[in-house]
């Protein structure tokens, strides 16, 4: 759970850090070198631990929520977290308005679809039913 949540949190640093190097370089402040990395600076300074610290939130509460469901269902199956992602991104947009909420639970739950989907086809790829080798 924990590591999930770091390398969350790691992955937002880097990504903003590199947002706010792009959007430090594309929009100088200054004519001088000086002021010109001094731009970057703040920029990755900026970006870096606001995206950082939203997808370690959204680690957090999406964990939370899927081991809570898994023991409130005594189940451990991909519903639980679909059912989570849904409802990390309904409490995560739940102060921004009706449609805001909708937009998050629909982006989480989709994603949660789609990673289930893609381990369940990844799980099940180069194994088939017709072909079973006789080498036991």
């Amino acid at each position: 759970m924990f590591s999930g949540i770091g390398s969350s949190y790691l992955t937002g640093l880097v990504l903003g850090g590199g947002w706010g190097f792009y959007e430090g370089l594309r929009n100088p402040d200054g004519k001088t070198m000086k002021l010109r990395i001094n731009s970057v600076l703040n920029g990755c300074t900026r970006r870096g631990p606001f995206v950082a610290n939203n997808l370690g939130v959204l680690a957090l509460m999406y964990s939370t929520l899927d081991y809570g469901i898994g023991k409130l269902r005594d189940k451990e199956d991909q519903y639980n977290s679909i059912a989570a992602a849904v409802s990390t991104g309904v409490i995560f947009k739940s102060t921004a308005g009706v449609r805001a909420i909708g937009i998050a639970a629909a982006v989480g739950g989709s994603l949660a679809v789609m990673y289930n989907f893609g381990e369940k086809l990844w799980a099940g790829k180069g194994s088939s039913v017709i072909s079973h080798p006789g080498w036991a």
